[in-house]
């Protein structure tokens, strides 16, 4: 701006607040205005200005609800208009995972897991897991039959394999007992 005559400027300084955002459990939240992105964090905004919060959960996840300034809502979107510094906690339930396990071959066996949940299989057996979890599943050939290998989820040898629960789906292992 050129000043050539007299002229009087006015300036306008806006209030700043401080939002903060903490999760718990898996998940991310945005705001907007931008600032706040990601597992938690702080940023500024005017006072008297609409700020939204998202809680955006993982694939398979939930929301489940927020506390502080957003307390009680279970819905993955909230607005306030703050007058002080305030914070808030998302709350994200896992999704669940599923293992899914058959038997084939020439012999017999059971399968056993931990997280203790599948137990001496009949012919397959399933389970639900949290999102996250590392099941570990643990061929067992009964007398007089040998354990092969595992395919499907497993590409082990071994009588022991791990699968790791990512997303909300059944993965399938096969083990495989063989006669001698």
């Amino acid at each position: 701006m050129t000043v050539d005559t007299a002229r009087a400027v006015t300036a306008t300084f806006a209030r700043l607040i401080t939002a903060s955002v903490t999760t718990s459990g898996v998940g991310t939240v945005s705001s907007q205005p931008r600032g706040i992105s990601g597992t938690g964090g702080s940023a500024q905004f005017p006072v008297g200005f609409p700020v939204t919060l998202t809680a955006l959960p993982p694939p398979g996840g939930r929301f489940s609800s927020w506390s502080g300034v957003c307390s009680g809502s279970t819905a993955p979107t909230c607005t306030f208009t703050p007058s002080a510094n305030v914070s808030a906690l998302a709350r994200f339930d896992p999704g669940l995972g599923g293992v899914s396990v058959r038997k084939a071959g020439t012999g017999t066996g059971f399968v056993v897991s931990q997280p203790d949940q599948l137990v001496n299989c009949g012919p397959g057996c399933d389970a639900a897991y949290p999102l996250g979890t590392t099941v570990r599943l643990y061929a067992i050939p009964d007398p007089g039959s040998r354990f092969g290998s595992w395919s499907g989820a497993c590409t082990a040898t071994s009588t022991m394999c791990e699968v790791t629960l990512k997303e909300a789906r059944t993965l399938i292992a096969t083990a495989t007992f063989l006669s001698p």
